[in-house]
């Protein structure tokens, strides 16, 4: 709706949500680039294995970044796509975790899809 506005009234309207395709040439939409923090983030809490759940739609260029950096520094990731990821995929992902007592989930997906799979393996939110 405020896109728009800025269309009609011809303002700029700057964000830094995601992109979405628009024909509003009035709308900049910046997003920084995530890939280098959540390395370094990764590599401070020396997290050796761990479960990258990511979400298709956007989180493709980051989990090439967490892959090939693991492959150089021998990271063990069980990279997840949250768009081809059913119920009980994620009971026995976690499930598996539990069992194996590892405890570090890397969660690259908007809220209300974490709420979601968070919901799914009966965590409560909120």
């Amino acid at each position: 709706m405020l896109t728009s506005f800025c269309g009609a009234l011809h303002l700029c309207f700057v964000t830094p949500s995601f992109p979405v395709d628009t024909s509003n040439q009035f709308v900049l939409q910046l997003r920084p680039e995530l890939q280098d923090a959540l390395i370094s983030v990764i590599e401070y809490h020396k997290c050796q294995k761990f479960m990258y759940i990511y979400d298709a739609d956007r989180g493709l260029s980051v989990l090439q970044k967490v892959l090939d950096t693991a492959a150089e520094k021998n990271w063990q990731v069980t990279a997840v796509n949250v768009m081809t990821t059913t119920e009980e995929d994620y009971k026995s992902l976690f499930q598996n975790l539990e069992k194996k007592k590892e405890r570090v989930v890397v969660v690259d997906c908007e809220a209300d899809r974490l709420n979601a799979i968070l919901s799914k393996v009966g965590i409560e939110t909120g």
